[in-house]
């Protein structure tokens, strides 16, 4: 009779298996962008949900690192983003600011979470040696701290694809377009053939440096300029297309007469003409990293804009030629991404 009165029964525990583990001990996130470390922790058979509690972070060489410890104010978005939202005012009514330690660890599921406000200039980065720091593990039947786990931040890239090293340097001041289909030259029955010189009837390339080209252009012979504006009043942030020849000269955007320009990016008021294409935009670009909307390539990491148009090379025959490029802009601001035919002209 005893038995059964509860008071006398023992407590129900959580099972705490104490092979649970880290995957991964050195994390290494790029500095101004908000990055999420998931999947990283194996509970084995233990009973879930976990409490994670970072217990102890400091610089590699011991020393405190109140950078990390202390609070600063960081934008979280506080309703779902889903690509479809008509307005900037849509999507910033759904983002908030909230006072957060800039490297954390989410409570119950062990994702460490490096926000985008970390920059540089406040948090060492490689090459220098980082930081170590203790989580510890618990639920009601156990608790494991894991020591010594490793943050070595990446110095932060205004965009992507990037022109400068995780040294800092610059090797390049333009990048190339992630795709190019069917973009024929203006000159591309000119001049004598590079491959078989002096035979009637064939038509040819004049040579490039490096070599022959051939009739259609290639990602290389595309240059792609990613450029801030510093002395844009406006506080309503910006993205601009502009389109030039070898000579630097404008482009009118209306001979790429099949880009969709009103669904190019998720921008707002459109303003086009002779010289460019502008957009009011939300930064960072893509907004919400991993997120497949129609403005993102396939794995949602980056945006996608394609431009697109057709011409006639040969009498009757119609051809349809376009670019695309995949980016990401990290750092909020006016941008500009400038695409040089420097090659030669396309065939409009």
């Amino acid at each position: 009779m005893y038995a059964c009165i509860d008071d006398f029964l023992p407590d129900t525990l959580d099972a705490f298996d104490m092979r649970n583990s880290f995957s991964q001990v050195v994390y290494r996130p790029v500095l101004g962008r908000t990055t999420v470390f998931s999947q990283n922790f194996n509970a084995e058979s233990s009973t879930l949900p976990f409490t994670f509690e970072i217990t102890n972070i400091m610089r590699a060489d011991g020393t405190p690192a109140p950078e990390l410890t202390e609070f600063y104010p960081v934008k979280v978005w506080t309703s779902p983003y889903f690509g479809n939202e008509t307005s900037l005012a849509q999507i910033e009514a759904k983002r908030g600011i909230e006072y957060r330690q800039l490297f954390q660890v989410r409570k119950h599921t062990g994702e460490f979470i490096m926000w985008s406000d970390a920059n540089s200039s406040m948090v060492q980065c490689a090459p220098l040696d980082g930081y170590i720091f203790d989580v510890m593990v618990e639920n009601s039947g156990g608790f494991k701290t894991f020591s010594r786990l490793r943050l070595i931040p990446e110095r932060e890239t205004d965009f992507e694809p990037g022109i400068i090293t995780p040294e800092g340097i610059t090797p390049k001041e333009y990048t190339h377009p992630t795709f190019v289909n069917s973009i024929m030259f203006e000159d591309a029955f000119l001049g004598d053939n590079p491959f078989f010189p002096g035979m009637p009837g064939m038509p040819g390339r004049p040579n490039r440096p490096g070599g022959p080209r051939g009739f259609y252009m290639m990602p290389d012979d595309i240059h792609v300029y990613f450029r801030r504006v510093t002395d844009n009043p406006d506080e309503a942030k910006t993205l601009t297309f502009r389109f030039f020849d070898p000579d630097f000269k404008p482009i009118n955007p209306d001979r790429f007469n099949l880009t969709d320009w009103e669904n190019l990016v998720h921008g707002f008021d459109l303003q086009k003409n002779d010289e460019f294409v502008r957009y009011r935009v939300a930064y960072p670009i893509p907004l919400v990293e991993g997120l497949n909307t129609r403005y993102t390539n396939r794995t949602g990491d980056r945006a996608s804009v394609s431009i697109r148009w057709n011409y006639m090379p040969f009498a009757e025959n119609r051809m349809d030629a376009s670019l695309t490029m995949e980016f990401a802009i990290f750092t909020e601001g006016h941008w500009e991404i400038i695409f040089v035919f420097a090659d030669g002209n396309p065939m409009f």
